[in-house]
């Protein structure tokens, strides 16, 4: 049971994420049922497998997904085992080329509350910025709340969403342990330092 409001959201944006995975099945499987529960419908989710992916994967996808136009499944010829960082920038071009206003992206293992796409684009209407990020539950802490900050080591991949004229603008460039947070760090300055805080663990690190 639904115990609050829908939030206003004006002109019916489309959220878009970029899910970077390897050889997950449950895990997986978890994160896009997630997504099918969320409160806000008009997404598109794109599953970028690093290197080609066994059956027993895509019939994992398959299973949740079945004929769900808003979810995309693509594998690379050969893995590349970078943190999956090198497909999260094609991913956004792709996202952004079939309509997307908003992106972000996640891990294969991680889990989302089912008011995050609403939560977030409501918030940074409110606010007037192009750019959210939520507190989150990380396993680096034994799954205890974070709150997340603008700064390394504060804050993920996965628990950042932002218009497409600004992740259009920024290139992920660094493919190492701390890659999203200097992508991350190019889209707050973009944004001339301003963003929007969202009050809420809506996103699980895992």
């Amino acid at each position: 049971m639904r115990y609050w409001k829908m939030k206003a959201i004006v002109d019916n944006p489309k959220v878009g994420m970029v899910v970077v995975t390897y050889n997950q099945t449950a895990s997986l499987q978890s994160l896009l049922a997630s997504f099918k529960a969320q409160t806000w419908k008009n997404f598109l989710i794109l599953v970028s497998h690093d290197g080609p992916a066994t059956e027993e994967v895509k019939e994992a996808y398959k299973a949740i997904v079945g004929s769900d136009e808003r979810f995309l499944f693509v594998e690379t010829k050969e893995r590349s085992n970078q943190f999956g960082h090198e497909r999260r920038g094609a991913g956004f071009k792709t996202l952004i080329e079939l309509g997307c206003d908003y992106v972000g992206t996640t891990n294969g293992d991680c889990w989302y509350t089912p008011n995050y796409f609403e939560s977030m684009l409501h918030q940074m209407q409110k606010d007037d910025t192009k750019l959210a990020y939520c507190d989150m539950i990380h396993s680096h802490k034994m799954w205890q709340p974070l709150r997340v900050e603008m700064r390394r080591g504060k804050i993920d991949a996965g628990s950042w969403i932002g218009h497409r004229d600004v992740v259009s603008k920024a290139e992920w460039t660094d493919f190492g342990f701390f890659g999203d947070w200097s992508f991350i760090h190019k889209l707050h300055k973009i944004c001339d330092g301003r963003h929007s805080k969202v009050a809420g663990y809506y996103y699980v690190h895992n």
